[in-house]
């Protein structure tokens, strides 16, 4: 591949799929889970649960941990029995 241009090896290299695979049509319904992002760190998982609890019966709170520190890492989910 000596004298080719580098735009042209990576064409030879990169095959892109003209369409999605595996990826079926979107379906709202299914979508059960909210990102929570810009916590303050001492964010409770009880504080978010009574907070959108008056959405929707929330199955599941996780605030995600910063595995060195233990502190909250800023983020978390909250997971609902049904789509809201």
């Amino acid at each position: 591949m000596q004298g080719q241009q580098p735009a042209d090896m990576m064409q030879h290299h990169l095959q892109l799929p003209t369409e999605p695979s595996n990826i079926g049509p979107f379906d709202p319904s299914s979508c059960r889970s909210l990102y929570i992002g810009d916590l303050h760190p001492y964010v409770a998982e009880t504080q978010l649960q009574d907070l959108f609890s008056s959405m929707g019966s929330v199955s599941e709170v996780k605030v995600i941990k910063d595995k060195a520190t233990g502190m909250s890492a800023g983020y978390g989910f909250v997971k609902f029995l049904d789509h809201a």
